[in-house]
C-alpha cells in the first residue's frame, strides 16, 4: 500500500508542477489579483525551481522533496521591479514531519536574505490539513521578540462549484478538478461522471487546444480514473476521450502522453525530424497498448473471465489468453517501462 501511495504522490507532484507553470498567470489572476494587475506582460515569468530543490535538500533535517511541490517564480512588474513568489503546493495533506507555516517562514527568511527583496508567499492546499496548518500564519513570540508572517492560502479542495464551472479562467477549471478529486475519495462517487462534466465545460471554452489538453491530463491524473477496483470506468473514459478526438478535440490521456514523451526521445536520438515523427507515432501506439495490457491484467486479478475481457476491450481472444498465460512477463515489462 505504501508503494502505491508513493506512486500517486509522485504523479500528483508532476501534475501540479506542470499545471502551475503552464497557467501561472491565470493562477495569480485568481489567487493574487493585486499582483496580476501589476504584472508586466512584455517580460516572461522565470521559474527558479532548481533553486527550491537545492534549498529543500540543504535545509531540511530529513529532506523528502517528493512530499510537496515548491516553486519560486521571478515575476516581472510594470514598475520595473520583480517580486519573487514563494509558491508552495501541498499535495500530501499532512505536510511531512514539519508543519507548513514553519517551513514557509524558513524558506521566506532564506530567500529574502539571498535575493535581498521581499518574498510573496502562497500555499495551495489540496486536502484538509487542520486549521493551524492551513490558516496562512506563522507566529512566534518569546522574551520580547515576536515574529508574525502571513501568507495567502488557497484551499483547492473546496470552493463555489457553480462559479468555478462558469469561469473563463482555466485555473478555475483546474480548481474545480481538484474539488472533484477530493470528492472522489468517497466510495460510490462516479469519477467518470465528474470527468465528463469537466470535459463538457472545456468544449465551450475558447482556449487553445494545447491548454485544453493540459487540463484534461491534469483532471485525469488527480481524479485517478484508473482504479483497479473499477476498471470499467477507466475503459469508458478512454472510449469517451476517443469520441472527443474523433469530433476534433486534441486531448491526450496520461498513458498516451507517456508514449509521446518516449517517442520524442527516440526521435531526438535519431537526430532527424522524420525519425522524430515516427518516434512520436510509435510512442503513442505503445502508450495505448500499455493501457490496454494494464486493464487486462487488472481485470484478470479481479477474476473476470477472458471472454468477457475480450468483449469489453474489443481484443482478440488469443491476445487476452496470451496476457493471461504470461501475466508475470507482461507485468514486469510494464514495470520496466515506468
Amino acid at each position: 500500500m505504501a508503494k502505491k501511495q508513493s506512486s500517486n504522490q509522485g504523479q500528483d507532484d508532476s501534475l501540479w508542477k506542470d499545471l502551475l507553470e503552464r497557467f501561472f498567470v491565470p493562477m495569480i489572476q485568481v489567487v493574487l489579483p493585486d499582483m496580476a494587475e501589476d504584472l508586466d506582460h512584455s517580460r516572461p515569468v522565470e521559474f527558479l525551481n532548481k533553486e527550491m530543490t537545492s534549498l529543500a535538500l540543504n535545509t531540511e533535517k530529513n529532506p523528502t522533496p517528493k512530499q510537496y511541490v515548491d516553486m519560486l517564480a521571478d515575476v516581472p512588474l510594470i514598475n520595473g521591479e520583480n517580486a519573487c513568489i514563494l509558491l508552495h503546493v501541498e499535495v500530501q495533506g499532512k505536510g511531512g514531519k514539519e508543519d507548513l507555516p514553519t517551513r514557509m517562514n524558513r524558506y521566506r527568511s532564506i530567500l529574502e536574505a539571498r535575493y535581498h527583496r521581499p518574498i510573496v508567499g502562497l500555499a495551495i492546499i489540496t486536502s484538509p490539513i487542520g486549521e493551524k496548518q492551513s490558516k496562512g500564519l506563522y507566529h512566534w513570540k518569546m522574551y520580547g521578540t515576536e515574529v508574525l508572517y502571513r501568507y495567502s492560502v488557497l484551499n483547492a479542495y473546496e470552493g463555489d462549484v457553480e462559479k468555478l464551472s462558469a469561469s473563463a479562467n482555466p485555473f478555475d477549471l483546474a480548481h474545480l478538478a481538484a474539488i472533484r478529486a477530493w470528492e472522489c475519495r468517497k466510495k460510490g462517487v462516479s469519477k467518470l461522471r465528474y470527468l465528463k462534466e469537466l470535459v463538457i465545460i472545456l468544449r465551450n471554452r475558447g482556449w487553445q487546444e494545447h491548454e485544453k489538453a493540459q487540463l484534461v491530463t491534469f483532471m485525469e491524473g488527480i481524479v485517478r480514473i484508473y482504479d483497479p477496483d473499477n476498471p470499467q470506468e477507466y475503459l469508458e473514459w478512454i472510449a469517451f476521450l476517443q469520441e472527443e478526438k474523433e469530433a476534433g478535440a486534441m486531448y491526450v490521456s496520461l498513458m498516451e502522453r507517456k508514449g509521446i514523451k518516449e517517442g520524442k526521445r527516440e526521435g531526438i536520438r535519431r537526430g532527424l525530424e522524420r525519425g522524430m515523427q515516427r518516434g512520436i507515432k510509435k510512442g503513442r501506439q505503445e502508450g495505448r497498448q500499455e493501457g490496454v495490457i494494464q486493464a487486462v491484467i487488472k481485470m484478470l486479478e479481479k477474476g473476470t473471465d477472458i471472454q468477457t475481457i475480450s468483449n469489453l476491450l474489443d481484443l482478440p481472444l488469443e491476445k487476452v489468453k496470451d496476457i493471461s498465460d504470461n501475466r508475470e512477463k507482461y507485468a514486469a515489462e510494464l514495470e520496466m517501462g515506468k
